[in-house]
């Protein structure tokens, strides 16, 4: 199973895409801070992580960014294990 949600804001700066799944942690912009925790993509990773997938992220900078979940079909054959992380 694969989904995608594609954003067409500002995107993620090259620089900042390392930081973006771990907890606490935001993209830095030129902009106002508009809440949040920095706690979504993190739990978004550890939960698809728990069901045997992968999520990614891409991103063109000013322009869109994308992230992409890929889920087994059988969760007794996960995509990624916990060796590969």
């Amino acid at each position: 199973l694969r989904f995608t949600v594609k954003d067409y804001g500002k995107g993620i700066d090259p620089t900042e895409i390392h930081k973006i799944f771990q907890p606490f942690q935001q993209a830095a912009t030129n902009e106002p801070k508009h809440g949040g925790t920095g706690l979504g993509l993190a739990i978004t990773r550890q939960l698809v992580r728990v069901l045997g997938g992968i999520v990614s992220v891409e991103s063109e900078y000013g322009s869109w960014c994308q992230f992409t979940v890929l889920l087994p079909k059988n969760p007794e054959r996960p995509i990624i294990t916990r060796t590969q992380e």
